[in-house]
């Protein structure tokens, strides 16, 4: 821009012109050799032609075919005279004579009638032809093939669907996605279909009984998807109101915080950063229970019968013989994730002060220049240092330190004694082991999840000090049943940017799986 990238030719004349920022190609199927990309048409251009040329053809038959309908070969001996006159007598006597036709005829002796056989019109190829177009164009190629079943003809349907759509849907998301990152800046959303329900009152019946009978769904969901009213059972059919989790058994449903109290577990799609740390920690912890399942354990733990203390002791004997370098493997993926999304957030904020506030200054990065301050080159130097920061606080280089590391030796030990407790032997505790929290996917995601939502509400919090703004308000997630922390810290309105709020932290999160976020201005006095 602005120099036109599309021209519109209405009667061979231009009509309007239009630019890259008017306009978003993007080709469902791209082509290696030239930038046009390759439509369902062109795919079958060649099959289309040919299918064209065998209805010409088949057309011809009749208007300018030569094959009879039979054939009548006349004695050896007889000339090319002969046959012409016995050929035009025969045919004035039957031409139009419908009851002559029905009379015996003679003919000559050695004279033997052949019958014709019309050409197939409609073959196995014809068939083929059919299911190439209606697979190119996702429809079901039932009308034009041989008569099935009714169970054959569904899957038909069915399987053109899923082989049609699925594609098509993939290149929707793509393009939205494109736009999301593109045009509107932002990181951390993407587009998502939602699930499709089944249109048979039966299946979607018996799946919601499913969903019921597993605990997914609870009787107020299913009667709103319904259309109906609510129960008069608020408690049965809240979802957050959990009961406490087996102390034995890994969490899995719901994570109790530090803070004492229950948080729902957060089902929302996962980000290209939270899945890339995900995946960095589910790596580390698979290492690390390989590393744990070969440790011994003192033979004061089988079977034994002892006090508190006894399982204290050898719990803690267990873990100081642990060797958790294998998180390290996180640190480097940890630490460039949170400065990435960190500097996100922080240009994001910038940027959408700067269009809502007209005028406002933009403070540099501290030892860099104003001129060579930019929003759309690297990543915010402030953000990256808290980002640096904060990782190292989690995690050590070695990955033997920080408070992640520090959690896992507090997790594997509340195993081992609550083991010890029911008095397992320690093949059972052991096994136990192995499939503890501390090494489990869902502990992996959930500290996906929270950094990633941590660094965005700090990177929003250094984005908005650098652009001027004064005072900072915590805004809850879209819940019914607000954490009292969070709730404390809403209910403060707005304080001063540099201050703590009442829970003591600055930005969001408070706790994991919280969704709160955080919004400033310039001050009461100038808005």
């Amino acid at each position: 821009p602005p120099l036109p990238a599309y021209q519109q030719i209405l009667q061979g004349t231009a009509a309007v012109d239009y630019t890259t920022d008017d306009l978003i190609y993007r080709p469902r199927n791209p082509r290696t050799n030239r930038i046009y990309g390759l439509s369902h048409v062109e795919q079958i251009v060649v099959t289309a032609q040919t299918w064209l040329r065998r209805q010409a053809s088949n057309l011809s038959y009749y208007d300018e075919g030569s094959i009879p309908d039979g054939v009548l070969s006349m004695p050896a001996e007889w000339t090319a005279q002969d046959i012409q006159r016995y050929e035009e007598l025969f045919n004035l006597q039957l031409s139009g004579q419908l009851g002559e036709r029905r009379k015996v005829k003679m003919t000559p002796p050695g004279s033997k009638f052949e019958q014709t056989k019309e050409p197939a019109f409609k073959s196995d190829y014809d068939e083929w032809l059919a299911r190439i177009a209606c697979y190119c164009f996702s429809v079901s190629p039932m009308p034009f093939v041989k008569m099935m079943n009714r169970a054959s003809s569904e899957q038909q349907q069915e399987q053109a669907d899923t082989e049609g759509v699925q594609p098509l849907m993939a290149w929707v998301k793509s393009l939205i996605d494109y736009i999301i990152r593109r045009h509107f800046s932002y990181s951390d959303i993407e587009f998502v279909w939602a699930d499709q329900e089944s249109p048979d009152p039966l299946v979607r019946a018996q799946i919601d009984q499913i969903y019921l009978a597993t605990k997914v769904l609870v009787p107020n969901e299913v009667r709103s998807d319904l259309g109906l009213q609510p129960l008069p059972e608020p408690v049965e059919n809240d979802p957050s109101a959990q009961p406490t989790p087996d102390p034995a058994l890994p969490v899995g449903q719901a994570y109790k915080a530090d803070h004492g109290h229950l948080h729902k577990r957060d089902e929302s799609p996962m980000t290209g950063p939270m899945l890339k740390l995900r995946d960095s920690f589910e790596t580390a912890f698979g290492m690390l229970r390989e590393e744990v399942a070969k440790m011994p354990l003192a033979k004061a733990a089988d079977g034994t019968r002892g006090t508190q203390q006894d399982a204290e002791d050898v719990a803690a004997a267990f873990v100081d013989r642990i060797d958790l370098s294998a998180l390290s493997l996180v640190y480097d993926d940890l630490t460039d994730t949170l400065s990435a999304v960190a500097s996100d957030g922080s240009k994001t904020t910038i940027a959408q002060i700067v269009a809502e506030q007209p005028g406002v200054e933009v403070a540099a990065p501290e030892g860099t220049e104003a001129s060579a301050w930019s929003l759309f080159g690297g990543q915010d130097p402030r953000a990256v240092e808290w980002a640096t920061e904060h990782a190292g606080e989690l995690l050590t280089k070695d990955g033997t330190g920080g408070q992640l590391a520090e959690a896992t030796r507090n997790m594997i030990r509340r195993t081992i004694v609550r083991a010890m407790e029911q008095d397992l032997t320690r093949k059972q505790i052991a096994f136990e082991l192995t499939r503890a929290y501390a090494f489990s996917p869902e502990r992996a995601e959930l500290i996906a999840r929270t950094e990633v939502r941590m660094a965005q509400g700090h990177g929003h919090l250094i984005g908005a000090k650098a652009a001027g703004q004064t005072e900072k308000r915590w805004l809850l997630s879209n819940t019914d049943t607000p954490c009292p922390l969070c709730q404390a810290n809403a209910d403060q309105g707005f304080i001063a940017i540099g201050k703590n709020f009442v829970s003591g932290v600055q930005a969001p999160l408070m706790h994991p799986n919280c969704r709160c976020s955080i919004t400033f201005r310039r001050g009461a006095s100038e808005n």
